[in-house]
């Protein structure tokens, strides 16, 4: 018997995997959205549905907890499978296996800097646990629920120093990471295919932009 509190309450059902029917969805991150846990999270509500653009404008431009903060044009971004922590034999009654939780990253690279930039990417240092969204090379925005849109709860953000690793290379920071543990994955849709956040920017003046 597993513990286990997540999209479980309905009866096991077919797991769709057709060619035919497969959305395009894209392989590599490009931007991501975070906000603090304390700020309102989209709920598919007025004002605050996640495929209206001016209701990203709002909190892209709000100077409290409901800012929702921008890094863009990331490099080297991978999210791998995640496996989940499990125990099993004599750890489980009867034997078995029982799955615990699921730990899942995003890691990234940061690479264009201007001066502004350091003391912003140091500032993440003092941020708490955030909500966060993602962006992929096909327009697809990801998060936690594809009705609503609400954000991937509980993630830390982890900022890395610039490194100068010689001629030939290009200043970068390196294996920056976004971890958050959850045994749900994050989930896309067609109606989640949002060509305008591809070019959406944090406004300076409310220090929406990473």
């Amino acid at each position: 018997m597993s513990s286990i509190t997540c999209v479980c309450d309905d009866p096991i059902q077919n797991i769709p995997n057709d060619k035919c029917d497969a959305l395009q969805f894209g392989n590599q991150i490009v931007k991501i959205f975070a906000q603090k846990m304390t700020g309102t999270d989209f709920d598919g509500t007025g004002g605050n549905t996640i495929t209206v653009e001016a209701d990203w404008l709002t909190k892209l431009a709000s100077d409290d907890d409901d800012r929702i903060v921008v890094i863009p044009s990331l490099s080297g971004a991978v999210r791998p499978s995640a496996e989940p922590n499990m125990e099993e034999g004599n750890d489980v009654p009867y034997g078995g296996v029982e799955i615990i939780d699921r730990p899942q990253e995003i890691t990234f690279n940061l690479k264009y800097f201007s001066t502004p930039t350091f003391e912003k990417m140091d500032q993440v240092a003092c941020w708490g646990l955030i909500r966060f969204w993602f962006l992929d090379n096909n327009d697809y925005l990801w998060s936690s629920d594809v009705t609503t849109g609400a954000g991937i709860e509980d993630a830390s953000l982890i900022l890395t120093t610039m490194s100068q690793a010689g001629i030939g290379t290009k200043n970068k920071s390196e294996n920056n990471k976004i971890a958050w543990n959850n045994l749900c994955q994050p989930r896309s849709s067609s109606a989640l295919k949002l060509s305008f956040l591809k070019t959406l920017e944090g406004s300076d003046a409310s220090g929406s932009t990473i």
